[in-house]
């Protein structure tokens, strides 16, 4: 049974990889695809108003709040989801109400904590008290906010706390311009469907930023795939080679 599945997720793995290259490629190439496949994302995201990410009912103990808005943390919750079964409830506007009724539904059942990721500046600090003061009064869960300073740090928040050492073997590093460019979204969303978290690095970086190779040295990470045109794409690939990372 677990050569079967391990094999379904090469496959799925595969296809993903594909979509990756001709997705890249279309990018590069100012093709009409990009525009094609960004419909069909944006229609298949969830928000709280709606449904979340994946509507399991049963022995759900972590739910994830974040940006509704295709970006840098909507793509690192989606990661987290497709590889660890965590369901995400995506709020519009930094507004919690929503997720707060959802919670209280019963679609989620033995829910004990309730995580935020990304920073104040997208969910605030009032709509996070709101959240708090719902598990308090409901006696459910508790609220934990994941945050960096850049879509790097968050990444690598996220990492280090929905992973330990020895339970994550591979990472999808996945290059980005900043954390207000648009243009990279698209390949951010088809990274995080490889069922690896991802991690943003801006793509003129001089290679591997310290708190990624800290990651990988405390969560023994072996193997890493690499995705988007690095302008120091050796540079990368040669801190990871010294880190025994294939």
């Amino acid at each position: 049974m677990f050569s079967i599945k391990k094999e379904a997720k090469k496959v799925k793995k595969l296809v993903s990889l594909l979509q990756l290259a001709i997705l890249l490629f279309s990018i590069f190439a100012f093709s009409f695809l990009v525009g094609a496949q960004e419909k069909t994302n944006i229609a298949g995201s969830t928000t709280a108003a709606a449904s979340s990410t994946t509507p399991i009912t049963i022995g759900v103990e972590t739910v994830i709040i974040a940006n509704g808005e295709i970006g840098i943390d909507h793509a690192i919750a989606s990661s987290i989801s497709h590889d660890m079964g965590i369901p995400v409830i995506y709020v519009e506007n930094g507004d919690v109400k929503a997720a707060v009724e959802q919670l209280k539904s019963g679609i989620y059942q033995d829910v004990k904590e309730v995580v935020i990721l990304g920073g104040e500046t997208v969910i605030s600090s009032k709509d996070e008290e709101v959240l708090k003061t719902s598990g308090v009064v409901s006696g459910d869960y508790e609220v934990a906010r994941i945050s960096g300073v850049t879509g790097t740090g968050t990444a690598v928040e996220a990492i280090n706390y929905f992973y330990g050492p020895g339970v994550v073997d591979e990472v999808t590093l996945v290059t980005y311009k900043d954390d207000s460019d648009k243009s990279y979204n698209e390949v951010l969303h088809l990274a995080a469907e490889l069922d690896n978290p991802i991690i943003p690095i801006p793509s003129d970086v001089k290679g591997l930023p310290a708190d990624v190779v800290g990651t990988i040295n405390n969560l023994d990470i072996n193997n890493a795939e690499v995705v988007g045109d690095f302008q120091s794409e050796s540079e990368i690939k040669s801190d990871l080679d010294e880190l025994k990372v294939e």
